[in-house]
């Protein structure tokens, strides 16, 4: 099921003082899962 990926999220990923374990299940959905990204 498409979900919603954010700038604060993919922000988080490439940031360490951002990090977030929890965050990690999201970028494990990206295998199977279609991300939709917001047009700006």
């Amino acid at each position: 099921m498409p979900f919603v990926l954010d700038s604060s999220v993919a922000l988080a990923w490439v940031l360490p003082e951002k990090a977030n374990p929890a965050l990690d299940h999201i970028c494990d959905r990206l295998i199977d899962d279609v991300a939709r990204v917001p047009p700006v």
